[in-house]
């Protein structure tokens, strides 16, 4: 077992559970065994029930149309139209018993009802280009809101931005924009102030030269900002 599988919670929600119960000698209730054997089986716990209801109401159909004196290619006809119908009734019949007796899993999460702790400080990043100040504007509003929904103090927020693709590496026109931005975040600040470091945060990449697209970009784009932002904060940067 690799040392991952040792986290308390491989033997509260996860695969470990079993053996915990082992240790601690419980018994589990016969209903608890079948709901457990019930959901080991997968699709086919689903997929075989619901085709066999399926069959059912299809073979009562067909009796009750032979019995009033239809001819076979009218059944057959007639049970084909009625194919889809059935299935969803059968469905539909499966959902409603299974949810009588089985609970939809909880998701384990983290309970951060009275407020996220310093150890468990979240940077939300949005990843932009920013070619205009409308550009500048709407990723402001954004994350703007997104810290109107989560306003702990320990969140913060950042836009992770590049330039646009462009002929040449940078000209005044990139350079006003980055700092129209800049003053942006700092009116969040200014706005939102918060204890310690600031709120809000602009990182913002420099343009490479791409030479098979021939043009100055920022380095693999969304993929390589995220990349680039994991190496920022663990000191490689």
């Amino acid at each position: 077992t690799g040392s991952a599988h040792t986290d308390v919670g491989f033997f509260l929600v996860g695969p470990r559970r079993l053996e915990l119960e082992k240790a601690i000698g419980y018994r589990p209730t016969i209903s608890q065994t079948v709901k457990r054997a019930f959901r080991k089986t997968g699709w086919l716990g689903i997929v075989v029930p619901v085709f066999a209801l399926t069959a059912l109401l299809l073979v009562l159909s067909g009796n009750a149309l032979a019995n009033l004196g239809l001819s076979v290619p009218s059944i057959v006809l007639m049970l084909a139209l009625f194919a889809v119908p059935a299935s969803e009734g059968a469905l539909a019949f499966f959902n409603t018993v299974v949810s009588l007796f089985l609970k939809p899993t909880r998701l384990v999460g983290y309970d951060y009802r009275h407020g996220v702790p310093p150890e468990a400080r979240t940077l939300v990043v949005v990843p932009s280009l920013i070619g205009s100040r409308d550009d500048v504007e709407e990723n402001i509003r954004n994350i703007e809101v997104h810290h109107l929904a989560n306003t702990a103090d320990e969140i913060h927020f950042a836009l992770l931005s590049d330039w646009p693709d462009s002929k040449t590496e940078i000209d005044a026109a990139d350079t006003e924009i980055l700092e129209f931005a800049r003053a942006e975040i700092a009116r969040l600040n200014a706005r939102y102030p918060s204890e310690g470091a600031p709120r809000f945060y602009i990182l913002h990449r420099r343009r490479l030269f791409n030479a098979a697209q021939g043009s100055w970009m920022g380095w693999e784009r969304k993929r390589g900002k995220l990349h680039e932002l994991d190496l920022l904060l663990r000191g490689c940067r």
